[in-house]
């Protein structure tokens, strides 16, 4: 085998086939992600740096090819007061005015603090039942007794 042999498949990954050209966005070809890493296996996303690039260069291009940019002062608008205002988006709604339900938590706080209120009841153990021995005068066991405590 040769030194500088790869073998068929290897080396082949990261060469750029010849009818492959890299995505573009309209006329003046600006790619679409980021193809300065020779790695063509998988498309990486546009980084914030890349959109940055990219509008930019977009920028410059429509103001050399003869576009102009409109600036507006502070608190002027681009509409006209006599034109009638764009439409909303189409799934955005106006606020919609709430039904008010203070008497629904109110009553439901009542109900809370009256369940608060309520004393444990207090239940005495039942009584210990102990086993005594109950020896005679000289120290012998005579009998076992159940005890209550």
């Amino acid at each position: 085998m040769k030194s500088g042999h790869l073998g068929p498949c290897r080396g082949a990954l990261n060469q750029k086939p010849q009818d492959m050209v890299s995505p573009s966005i309209g006329a003046v070809g600006i790619p679409l992600y980021n193809d300065k890493i020779r790695d063509f296996r998988m498309k990486k996303p546009p980084s914030k740096t890349d959109l940055r690039e990219r509008l930019q260069r977009q920028t410059a291009a429509f103001l050399s090819s003869g576009g102009k940019v409109k600036e507006f002062r502070a608190g002027e608008s681009a509409y006209d007061r006599n034109e009638t205002p764009p439409p909303l988006p189409p799934f955005e709604t106006r606020r919609v005015e709430r039904t008010p339900l203070t008497d629904v938590i109110a009553a439901l706080d009542a109900r809370r603090a009256a369940k608060r209120v309520r004393t444990k009841v207090v239940r005495r153990r039942t009584p210990k039942r102990r086993r005594q021995v109950v020896y005679d005068d000289f120290g012998e066991p005579l009998r076992v007794v159940w005890v209550e405590e």
